[in-house]
């Protein structure tokens, strides 16, 4: 059971956590509003599930650990971002190993296996995706439901 110190600190985590993908502004640059807006809401839903796991640290340590967390969320932010411009352009291969790269570290930053939805996804018509449609599938695929984009 959550104590309300932990919802405390869980809390404000959770903003400071925020507050850090928000200001940094090269994670969404060369997106649409409406799609970087969609990429910070998918990096903060990521931080929010990852801050449980943080709120037992030390001041000192959880400084270090969320600044890890939110490296390895902007991360893939950053990768999901380069992507989308790029996808339809890519040979099977290059897909499959952007891909690859993509869920490996979904799965690291989340410990959930991730692999499961490159095998349908390599199966979609990507050459024929606009870059709206690209980001989309990006995004459905790291598991962000856009129909409730609170989940």
């Amino acid at each position: 059971m959550t104590t309300a110190e932990e919802k405390k600190r869980l809390r404000s985590l959770h903003k400071q956590a925020a507050e850090m993908l928000m200001d940094d502004s090269r994670l969404w640059d060369g997106l649409n509003d409406e799609q970087a807006g969609q990429l910070l809401k998918w990096g903060v839903a990521q931080m929010k599930r990852l801050l449980p796991q943080g709120v037992d640290l030390s001041e000192d340590e959880v400084e270090a650990w969320l600044d890890k967390q939110v490296t390895a969320v902007g991360k893939m932010m950053t990768e999901v971002k380069e992507l989308t411009p790029e996808l339809s352009k890519l040979d099977a291969t290059s897909l499959q190993n952007r891909v690859s790269s993509l869920l490996d570290n979904l799965q690291a930053l989340t410990g959930e296996a991730a692999r499961e939805h490159q095998q349908n996804w390599l199966k979609m018509e990507w050459a024929k995706w606009d870059a709206t449609e690209a980001f989309r599938q990006l995004l459905l695929m790291l598991g962000f439901d856009l129909d409730n984009e609170d989940a």
